[in-house]
C-alpha cells in the first residue's frame, strides 16, 4: 500500500526500566553501575528536539568486471521532537515541505519507518519495520554516454522493506553508558568504552516492475543481476566495541565499529527464468559504523552523529543505510502527574 502522507513517522521507541544501585530491576538482580563514571537521571523528564536526514543506497554489483549501478530513494530531512520518562518514550519526525522541494528532479520517494527498543544498562533490544517506494539513478552516466537529461532516471516501481531485530549485551555496562547518547537519560562523566555481542534475525525484500538493471545498460552485467523480486531471510551475530571519551568536563566523542556475519536464505527471480536462484549465497557479512560529537551537561544534552551500514544481499546485491542525527535535549522536574501515571517498572516488582 502505497504511503502519501506529509507527516512521517520516524520512530516510536519504548524504554524498559533501569534503576540505580538501590533498586533491583526486572528480573530482580541489583542494576550496578560506578557513580564516577555515570550519572543516572532517567526519572527527569527528558524533552527533544531534532533533525534527521537519512541515507540508502542499493547497489547492483557484477562479479566478473566489479561494475556497480546505484539507485536511491529521494529521502528527506525531517524535523522532530519527542520526550524520555522512565521507559517510555516518543519521537515524532515531520516532512516539511520548504526544506525538501525537490520531487521534480529526483522523484517522489515514499517511506516508513518504526523503530522500536529497550535499552537498560546491561544490554540493548532493537525491533524495526522499513519500506521504501521509488528509486532514482546515482551513477547512471557511469554506464550509458549518451545519458543526458535534466530529470534524472527514476524507477518508482522498484520497493524495498525490511523486518527485524536484534539483541546484544553490553560488558563493561558499569563504566560504559550506551544510553548517555542514545536516549539522554544518562551523562557519562569519565571515559569509558566496552565490547558488546549480540544476534540479529531480519527479513529483507526488493521487488520491481521489471529488471532493476535498465534495459540500456544490461550489456555491461552478467544477466543473473536482473533481478525483479527478491527475498532474503537472515540470521547471525555481530560484535563490536563503543566507547564515551569525555573531555574538557562535558564534551564527548562517541564511536561504535560493529562487523557481523550471518546465515542467509532467498528466493531470487530474474527478467530471465534460467537465472532464478542463482545469485543466492549462504552466508552475508555486514559491518556499521558511527560517530558523535556533543555536549552532555546535567540539564542539557546537544549531539551530532552520523552512522552507515552496508549489508550484503546475495553475490550482486547490496544495500547501505545511514542517517545524520542532530538533537539537542533538555532535562527537567518531572510534573506530579507523571510520577502516578507511569510507574517507575512496566512490570512491577
Amino acid at each position: 500500500m502505497k504511503i502519501k502522507v506529509l507527516l512521517a513517522l520516524a520512530f516510536i521507541l519504548f524504554c524498559l526500566p533501569s534503576y540505580s544501585q538501590e533498586k533491583p530491576d526486572t528480573i530482580g538482580e541489583p542494576e550496578e553501575y560506578d557513580p564516577k563514571y555515570v550519572d543516572l537521571m532517567e526519572d527527569s523528564l527528558v524533552l527533544r528536539f531534532f533533525t534527521i536526514s537519512k541515507i540508502n543506497s542499493l547497489m547492483i554489483r557484477d562479479a566478473n568486471d566489479e561494475n556497480q549501478f546505484s539507485l536511491r530513494p529521494n529521502e528527506n530531512t525531517n524535523l522532530g521532537f519527542g520526550f524520555n520518562y522512565r521507559w517510555i518514550g516518543l519521537n515524532l519526525a515531520f516532512n516539511f515541505p520548504f526544506i525538501n522541494n525537490d520531487d521534480d528532479i529526483y522523484g517522489n520517494s515514499q517511506s516508513f519507518n518504526f523503530l522500536l527498543y529497550a535499552y537498560p544498562r546491561k544490554f540493548g533490544l532493537n525491533l524495526f519495520l522499513q519500506s521504501i517506494e521509488g528509486y532514482y539513478a546515482e551513477n547512471m552516466g557511469e554506464f550509458d554516454p549518451n545519458y543526458d537529461s535534466p530529470t534524472i532516471y527514476q524507477r518508482p516501481d522498484i520497493r524495498t522493506g525490511a523486518l527485524g531485530g536484534s539483541f546484544f549485551y553490553i560488558f563493561n555496562h558499569k563504566k560504559f553508558s550506551y544510553r548517555s547518547v542514545n536516549v539522554q537519560n544518562e551523562v557519562q562523566k569519565k571515559s569509558a568504552g566496552s565490547f558488546f555481542l549480540g544476534g540479529a534475525i531480519s527479513f529483507i525484500g526488493v521487488s520491481a516492475d521489471s529488471s532493476i538493471v535498465p534495459t540500456n545498460i544490461q550489456g555491461q552485467f552478467d544477466s543473473s543481476t536482473y533481478i525483479v523480486d527478491a527475498n532474503y531471510n537472515e540470521i547471525g551475530v555481530f560484535g563490536g566495541y563503543s566507547a564515551n571519551i569525555v573531555f574538557l568536563k562535558h564534551m564527548f566523542i562517541n564511536f561504535q565499529f560493529t562487523p557481523g556475519i550471518s546465515l542467509q536464505g532467498g528466493a531470487i527471480q530474474t527478467s530471465d527464468p534460467r537465472y532464478d536462484d542463482v545469485d543466492r549465497r549462504p552466508l552475508a557479512f555486514s559491518v556499521r559504523a558511527s560517530f558523535g560529537l556533543g555536549y552532555n551537561k546535567a540539564r542539557w544534552f546537544l549531539g551530532i552523529s552520523t552512522s552507515a551500514s552496508t549489508l550484503n544481499l546475495g553475490k550482486s546485491l547490496a544495500y547501505q543505510y545511514g542517517r545524520v542525527l542532530v538533537v539537542f535535549a533538555y532535562r527537567l522536574r518531572a510534573p506530579n502527574f507523571m510520577k502516578k501515571v507511569v510507574p517507575e517498572k512496566l512490570f512491577g516488582h
